[in-house]
């Protein structure tokens, strides 16, 4: 986990209007498994997460994005999602959701702008800076 990203998402779970998904497509035999493992090294428990949901390769994140959001019957303007790549970043404005992305996962920032025409302000070069702007999006 990077730097600061458990911190942040203990900030997420004690706010008491705050509703934190997690959508991860990973390559494990067992997703849920390994993310339970990842998860506690940083003592974050996973039932805290109000939806999750570790999807397969082919499926694309935008249903369950979707479908994450209009469970908790929330505004799209108030949604956000964070991801490290160009499909994550479609998949969120396809779902009605304000998208945050990071050019520190997979794809980098030249690749996010100029491949992808990414608009720079919505990507966070570092986690402190994504912590930074996520925070100041949820006036926390």
């Amino acid at each position: 986990m990077y730097p600061g990203i458990a911190a942040l998402l203990r900030q997420l779970f004690a706010a008491p209007d705050v509703r934190v998904a997690l959508i991860t497509r990973n390559m494990t035999i067992d997703p849920q498994e390994t993310l339970k493992y990842l998860f506690r090294r940083h003592e974050i428990d996973m039932t805290e997460f109000d939806f999750l949901a570790c999807i397969p390769l082919q499926e694309h994140k935008t249903e369950y994005m979707r479908r994450a959001r209009q469970s908790f019957a929330i505004n799209p303007a108030r949604t956000y999602s964070c991801g490290d790549e160009y499909s994550d970043y479609l998949a969120a404005i396809n779902a009605g959701i304000c998208p945050f992305v990071v050019a520190y996962g997979f794809e980098d920032q030249l690749r996010l702008t100029g491949k992808f025409g990414v608009p720079v302000e919505v990507i966070s070069a570092s986690p402190a800076e994504f912590s930074e702007n996520l925070l100041n999006a949820l006036n926390l």
